[in-house]
């Protein structure tokens, strides 16, 4: 639409594209960013969203199901979603070792990101030649507050701590089973200062 600068786009699946290289020859100059989440972390949104469908409900729409539901909530495939996150941080890693991921694909923290945004996005910034503004602090959609899309509702800016709420969606037994399926794999991310 009257030659844009740049164009944005967002697609939740898109790590699995088929063929990067010829993704980067039809969008020539283009990056890719692809958060790495916390595995407890996402498996209590996953959880959560599967729940809300399971019970009538969706991210926004109300009633929403009380915490103490969601975590007794147990029809849903725990070890896929596990398995799920397993194959994504596969993925993100071979990319990585690629030729074409070493200028266009960013991986960064999602934990670093809303925990330290201002660094995080001074960084962002400078890889994709953008100049840095402290409104990239403040998200809006369509010139409007954002309000996020956190399967923990309605968020007021950046929600810095992501995963804190885990431990009221899921039980314990789940909490344990995600571990033992992880080993340290979460723990080596974490320690990435990069």
């Amino acid at each position: 639409f009257n030659d844009p600068k740049y164009v944005v786009t967002h697609d939740s699946n898109g790590l699995f594209l088929s063929d990067f290289n010829k993704y980067f020859d039809e969008f020539k100059n283009s990056f890719i960013l692809v958060p790495i989440r916390d595995c407890i972390g996402y498996v209590a949104a996953e959880k959560t969203r599967i729940a809300r469908r399971f019970f009538g409900s969706k991210r926004f729409a109300k009633p929403l199901p009380p915490n103490f539901l969601i975590k007794q909530f147990n029809t849903y495939d725990l070890n896929s979603i596990i398995n799920t996150w397993l194959i994504s941080i596969s993925r993100i890693k071979l990319l990585q070792e690629t030729t074409i991921s070493k200028n266009n694909l960013i991986t960064y923290r999602f934990e670093n990101l809303v925990e330290q945004p201002s660094n995080s996005m001074r960084i962002l910034s400078k890889k994709l030649d953008v100049n840095y503004e402290e409104n990239l602090l403040s998200p809006t959609l369509c010139g409007k507050k954002w309000l996020g899309n956190s399967q923990q509702g309605e968020n007021n800016g950046i929600n810095s701590k992501p995963n804190e709420y885990y431990k009221k969606i899921l039980r314990e037994d789940e909490i344990n089973f995600i571990k033992s399926k992880i080993k340290d794999i979460d723990e080596i991310i974490q320690e990435q200062k990069s």
